[in-house]
């Protein structure tokens, strides 16, 4: 008996355009629609007058979403550093142009994300802003830690200070690490107390190290089996 035998209703979400299988209808999703993207940077920098037409920082918003190609996690990370920041959008902006092409997402996730220009998305340059912006050494190591786990594995906060190679780590200075890594956009805490890193942000965490810091990464996880492989969406 098949799923659609049971009369069963599944939505399945993917990045990659190429998926089919048989009775599957699918809905490919379009770009952000400029209010939406506008609204989306307005929420996440907690920045209210970004959304009135005759603002200051309207203008310029608007030209950071279309540099950011109307990406909602693009947008999410330049809100987040917007919100962390004093910059206003055009500052923040000019910063992005800076930092040139979008280097750093690896080719295949670029390609299934259809993304029509490199420089135009400049989706990791969002993401080498937000991550350089971090002051906090242990944040950035357990960026650096999380995006060299495998994909499909589910981390709690209950066992960073192990994965860490630190498992008598204090509280406070584990979270403060996270409220770093969270308030920049680079994870999320779901209520559960699972750590989330979205796939293209792991790309980009795992183009920051070389096979010898990978290596010295992975040696220092003590206990790994603490982590809980999990099934989640492609």
């Amino acid at each position: 008996c098949s799923v659609a035998d049971t009369g069963a209703s599944i939505l399945i979400t993917s990045r990659f355009a190429g998926l089919i299988a048989s009775g599957v209808t699918r809905l490919e999703l379009g770009d952000l629609k400029e209010s939406d993207a506008v609204e989306l940077l307005a929420t996440t920098s907690n920045r209210p007058g970004i959304r009135d037409p005759l603002g200051l920082d309207h203008e310029a918003a608007r030209q950071l979403c279309r540099a950011l190609g109307w990406l909602p996690l693009a947008i999410h990370i330049a809100g987040s550093f917007l919100a962390l920041h004093t910059e206003i959008s055009a500052s923040y902006l000019e910063s992005l142009r800076a930092e040139g092409p979008a280097a750093g997402v690896d080719d295949s996730e670029v390609e299934s994300l259809r993304l029509r220009d490199r420089r135009t998305a400049s989706l990791a340059a969002s993401l080498r802003l937000a991550y350089d912006s971090i002051p906090d050494d242990g944040a950035r190591r357990l960026f650096q830690v999380l995006c060299i786990l495998p994909r499909e594995y589910l981390v709690s906060k209950a066992v960073l200070p192990f994965l860490l190679g630190r498992p008598d780590q204090s509280g406070p200075e584990l979270a403060r690490s996270l409220a770093w890594l969270g308030n920049s956009g680079l994870i999320q805490v779901d209520e559960d107390g699972s750590v989330l890193v979205h796939p293209l942000t792991r790309s980009f965490g795992g183009s920051l190290l070389d096979d010898a810091q990978k290596n010295e990464l992975a040696s220092s996880r003590e206990v790994v089996y603490c982590v809980q492989p999990n099934v989640r969406s492609a």
